[in-house]
């Protein structure tokens, strides 16, 4: 992803389109990357370049406290991309990618446009009909953790859809700070109250992957969307993936503060694969998700300050709004 039209440019971040673990150190994930090379470059040979973040499945998912530091955050290897004849490539194995929701951006632009369905065929894929900070003809509440309300407040300033944010951060239940309370009381009181259209909410993501426990957390989700009212006139609601996590930005540098050891992007993974399966089994609430998890993993270069691992700037934000807004948009008045 850059802004300089004499290099290839990345027209959509990164999307996660496999994951499968069969033990430790037998991690596999695929991606997916759009990538759009310059025509007089055509002919040219690109090299692209990755990190080995995590040394052990098992250890970067490993409830807080733990005593092992899993993130490496070192240059691992790169990947020659030869002579282009397709633009959406899939490594390893070389598939075309022609499904999935994108978010393109051309190096001239500051503008992301949001695509239902990638298709190399047809730059001009069904578009969202309004940008993020147009009106909508309903009223939105966000609740969530911080980076959630990071993303509402920047609605609620510089949009124009009726915005209402409900910040609830982690508690700790013991001195020590090591055990993370019981979410489910809190969300499901507000859920309950609210007056909104729309209800998107976050079951403090970023809480549960730095210091909860991943055996506890789906239970716990279970009561909250049990709690959410089935009759179809009050608020539709819409639950909110947890975005990816940079421990490579941390300030203080990740290798010497073990509080921070099990925010990991593996755990983030680890939340949004129990959250949506724990959605998917609640069908008949009608609840719908927002996955912004891929859309935030390449936006490590934009951090709401310096030093930031967990929160995202301006432009990421209004990015991940467009996806949010035009998936409601799509539930609501397509």
């Amino acid at each position: 992803r850059n802004t300089d039209g004499m290099i290839p440019s990345l027209l959509s971040p990164l999307i996660q389109i496999h994951a499968s673990v069969s033990g430790d150190e037998a991690w596999s994930l695929l991606y997916a990357v759009d990538v759009k090379i310059p025509p007089w470059a055509a002919n040219l040979t690109f090299v692209l370049s990755w990190r080995l973040e995590y040394s052990s499945y098992i250890d970067s998912i490993a409830d807080y406290p733990t005593i092992t530091r899993s993130f490496q955050g070192a240059p691992t290897g790169m990947f020659v991309l030869p002579n282009f004849e397709k633009r959406v490539i899939i490594y390893p194995n070389d598939k075309v990618v022609v499904h999935g929701p994108w978010l393109r951006r051309k190096s001239t632009s500051s503008e992301w446009v949001y695509y239902q369905n990638q298709n190399s065929d047809n730059e001009l894929s069904k578009s969202c009909k309004r940008a993020w900070n147009e009106t909508r003809p309903y009223s939105v509440l966000i609740v969530g953790d911080s980076q959630p309300n990071y993303m509402c407040e920047h609605l609620a300033t510089y949009g124009s859809t009726p915005t209402k944010c409900v910040s609830l951060k982690g508690n700790f239940t013991n001195v020590s700070r090591t055990q993370l309370g019981d979410f489910s009381t809190r969300y499901s009181n507000v859920l309950n109250q609210a007056q909104e259209d729309v209800v998107i909410f976050n079951t403090q993501g970023l809480w549960e992957t730095a210091y909860g426990q991943l055996s506890v957390y789906p239970s716990r989700l279970d009561t909250v969307l049990d709690s959410i009212p089935s009759r179809k006139d009050r608020s539709t609601h819409f639950f909110l993936t947890t975005t990816a996590v940079h421990p490579n930005n941390y300030k203080r540098g990740i290798f010497t503060d073990d509080t921070k050891w099990a925010m990991t992007q593996p755990r983030v993974q680890a939340i949004n694969s129990a959250s949506k399966e724990r959605i998917n089994a609640f069908s008949n609430r009608d609840i719908f998700t927002l996955d912004i998890e891929a859309l935030s993993l390449l936006r490590e270069d934009d951090p709401l300050v310096e030093g930031d691992m967990r929160h995202y700037g301006s432009h990421t934000n209004e990015m991940l709004l467009s996806y949010i807004l035009c998936e409601v948009d799509r539930h609501l008045i397509s």
